[in-house]
């Protein structure tokens, strides 16, 4: 028996209502995470800062704030700031100068404060692009850092962690009672022209002195072991270096990218050199032991090799004459 007009119009109205239900319910989650998420993106906005909260704490990804001076908050979105892992990020930023929202609003920052919350800096990228930070403070009842004439260290004054690269200084002393030079701690530190490392330092980190484009004389403390991996790499105006003896490993890309480099001394006790440690040093003679791991090296590559009985007079005198011994290096920084 075929369908009245009524029993019709009743059959599409259910069909109408049986598709409607659905986006009922979709369009009503939807409002319900606007009104969740819609708070916090108007905090996050008026904040100047870019955070994630999650496990009842905050972490700092990005700045789109203004002014010159930033004190970095113990607390966002109701829960304690623990955590900065960079300061480039801006999402509501439309017009930023690099895709994914990365506009560089910290390059405006020449001046810092961190709070007594911040346990944990990540250092590859947090102050990548602050490329004017010239000072860095520490709220002093902070567990993990603290601050010495404004270069970030950590809490016993063992390790410095950040060099603000916005610094006008072209030279550096760093202090005797130093025993780590953190990774990225001097990376795009583009004043700098020579760094006297103490005897002290153990220790220097992945990348940590990186793309400092000016740096022509850096001595090495006689505790190195390694020279960890992209140390220098892409110090184009570095000439000279000199491993220290003891060391016995020279990781890839350590000096990748000095194109300036004309001479290396490698002592006998570096038993292992990385394939890509001088990649892009076409000048670059290598000075060592005959039957060495620095002749191997040298030879392997196709390095101009010079074998020498390598003494500490004869590895200064050669670096004066290439004018990079700089012992007039006048700024330092203290304790606290």
């Amino acid at each position: 028996m075929a369908k009245t007009g009524t029993a019709k119009a009743h059959d599409d109205v259910s069909i109408n209502r049986i598709l409607t239900y659905p986006l009922i319910v979709i369009l009503a989650i939807a409002l319900f995470q606007l009104a969740i998420l819609l708070p916090e993106l108007i905090r996050s906005y008026l904040s100047g800062f870019e955070y994630i909260t999650a496990d009842k704490r905050s972490v700092i990804v990005g700045f789109r704030g203004v002014g010159d001076h930033i004190v970095i908050p113990d607390s966002l979105g109701g829960a304690p700031v623990t955590e900065i892992i960079s300061l480039s990020y801006n999402r509501f930023d439309h017009n930023a100068s690099y895709p994914g929202g990365y506009s560089f609003r910290c390059q405006q920052i020449t001046g810092m404060t961190i709070s007594k919350s911040i346990s944990e800096i990540w250092f590859n990228w947090a102050f990548t692009d602050c490329l004017n930070l010239q000072n860095i403070e520490v709220d002093p009842h902070n567990l993990h850092f603290t601050s010495a004439d404004g270069i970030l260290c950590n809490k016993d004054l063992t390790s410095i962690l950040c060099y603000p690269q916005g610094r006008e200084d072209e030279s550096f002393t760093i202090p005797s009672g130093i025993s780590e030079v953190g990774s990225y701690a001097f990376a795009r530190c583009r004043a700098l022209k020579s760094v006297f490392m103490p005897d002290s330092v153990i220790l220097v980190g992945e990348y940590a002195f990186s793309e400092c484009s000016n740096l022509q004389t850096i001595n090495l403390s006689a505790g190195l072991t390694e020279i960890r991996r992209g140390v220098f790499a892409n110090c184009s105006d570095l000439v000279a270096v000199s491993i220290p003896q003891g060391a016995y490993f020279i990781a890839e890309y350590a000096f990748s990218g000095c194109g300036s480099l004309q001479t290396v001394f490698i002592p006998d006790s570096v038993t292992c050199i990385d394939e890509h440690a001088f990649d892009d040093c076409s000048g670059l003679t290598i000075y060592g032991l005959p039957g060495s791991e620095a002749e191997r090296f040298a030879r392997w590559k196709k390095i101009p090799f010079l074998e020498e009985t390598v003494t500490a007079d004869s590895r200064s005198n050669l670096l004066q004459e290439l004018n990079l011994l700089n012992s007039s290096c006048t700024q330092s920084i203290g304790r606290r």
